[in-house]
């Protein structure tokens, strides 16, 4: 019993001790931060990227942009890490001609942002293109699937 007790004093002042080698300097202060947003890791803000391919243009905007791990049967799998957007929009370009344009608040990508999958985005523009379910973008096939309840369309955006 005694020898537990003095393992656990050197324990706590093996724990002291190594507090006071930091320097102020070392010690980050993260008091302002919440600690879900400590949890998710580096978060980026105000992002912006544009993408030509032959003559489609591909830009996507997000306010903030942080990375989150998976799930695999139901636990977290940091292999498969997805890329978060937050008030994301979306706008493809022919040319000159905007041929769709549609924000989100946030959106799970891929992290080569090469698929993207929007449920119930906003469609900003065309303005007569009502509510869809799903939009997904293959970036690669420059390939646009919308879907409205059971209805399909796929626009092929290097034909159009």
């Amino acid at each position: 019993m005694l020898i537990c007790i003095a393992f656990i004093l050197m324990i706590i002042i093996a724990a002291l001790w190594r507090g006071r080698d930091e320097t102020p300097a070392d010690k980050i202060n993260y008091s302002s931060a919440p600690s879900r947003m400590l949890q998710m890791g580096p978060v980026l803000g105000g992002l912006s990227s544009t993408d030509t391919i032959g003559e489609v243009v591909i830009k996507m905007e997000a306010s903030r942009m942080w990375y989150k791990k998976s799930k695999t049967f139901g636990f977290d799998n940091a292999l498969f890490k997805k890329l978060v957007a937050s008030n994301f929009r979306l706008t493809i370009l022919k040319g000159e001609k905007r041929l769709i344009s549609l924000s989100k608040n946030q959106v799970e990508l891929s992290s080569d942002r090469n698929t993207i999958d929007i449920k119930t985005p906003t469609i900003i523009f065309p303005t007569d293109m009502g509510h869809p379910d799903l939009i997904q973008f293959n970036k690669k096939e420059l390939k646009l699937k919308i879907k409205t309840g059971t209805s399909e369309k796929t626009w092929d955006l290097a034909k159009m």
